[in-house]
């Protein structure tokens, strides 16, 4: 995973695709946690960067841009047409059924497509927080852990009493990867 300052070169590169046109707005993110109408991309239908796109997303869902830059390097390396070996699709590798559930909420229609891809992403994020709000344990590193193990399977460790040291190595690594690219050690 790169440094926060490595990350920040990396988001500065230029998106494949172009952002959506203005007169395409979407719907506001409020009903899934965003406190904003859709997003604004800069531009109209100009290529943006992906830390436009990030910055874009993030203030529409009250998402810390720099931990959705983080998250997309990690899921797919940035790579807007990336396939995981689950069908996870697109740059923040999302489950097709986690897709068909979350982006006919936000308008998004293409999983390939990074404004759709990070809009549904945020708005998923958004969800798994307030999920695991209700069960007292919203922070981010239990958040990122449901994006990634699942929110059943994080569930079901704190319904019986599990800390985040029982949480598998694999996911707690995934959510450290995650954080330090985002914010530092």
């Amino acid at each position: 995973m790169p440094s926060p300052a490595q990350l920040q070169e990396l988001v500065e590169s230029t998106v494949l695709e172009p952002a959506p046109p203005e007169e395409a707005p979407r719907p506001s993110l409020a009903g899934v946690g965003g406190p904003q109408a859709g997003p604004q991309s800069p531009g109209q239908g100009e290529p943006v960067s992906y830390k436009e796109l990030f910055q874009a997303v993030g203030a529409e869902s009250g998402w810390d841009w720099r931990l959705l830059a983080a998250l997309a390097y990690r899921e797919s390396r940035l790579d807007p047409l990336a396939l995981g070996r689950d069908n996870d699709m697109g740059l923040m590798q999302i489950l097709p059924s986690t897709w068909n559930e979350f982006a006919p909420g936000v308008a998004a229609e293409d999983p390939f497509n990074p404004w759709d891809s990070a809009t549904v992403a945020a708005a998923y994020l958004s969800y798994l927080q307030a999920r695991l709000d209700g069960v007292g344990h919203g922070e981010i590193y239990w958040v990122l852990a449901a994006y990634n193990w699942g929110p059943e399977n994080v569930e079901r460790l704190l319904a019986r009493g599990g800390e985040w040291y029982d949480m598998p190595a694999r996911q707690r690594r995934y959510v450290a990867d995650i954080l330090e690219a985002a914010f530092g050690p």
